[in-house]
């Protein structure tokens, strides 16, 4: 029976090729800008609209409750990109945390080394 030894690798340990991280943090970066520009678009609009934009008209009953619906609609999904980019900022801070954390291992590990050749 041959007896093979697997190295068990954590998720800290896990190396993230240099361009792999670059790709990964512009990709991240990039959705964010969007996202904060079109959130902050939308939320411009939603004030608009609420100094006089929609309510100013005069609605039938009918179309009072399509634009309820629609304001709502819209109020949902400024909450969804706002929870998005909370997701990615954090995303952000662990790929961040992840290589302060190999570079402290690999300080702690070449430390050891070097008490070891003492």
């Amino acid at each position: 029976m041959k007896k093979t030894q697997r190295k068990t690798t954590t998720v800290v340990e896990a190396e993230i090729a240099p361009g792999r991280y670059a790709e990964l943090k512009r990709m991240l970066e990039e959705r964010r800008r969007d996202l904060q520009a079109e959130v902050q678009g939308r939320m411009r609009d939603v004030r608009a609209e609420g100094q006089g934009g929609k309510t100013a008209e005069v609605f039938d009953d009918v179309e009072s409750s399509e634009a309820d619906i629609q304001d709502d609609i819209e109020l949902a999904l400024i909450q969804m990109k706002s929870e998005t980019l909370s997701k990615i900022n954090d995303a952000l801070a662990r790929l961040e945390q992840g290589v302060a954390l190999r570079r402290a291992l690999s300080g702690l590990r070449g430390s050891a080394r070097e008490r070891g050749a003492a």
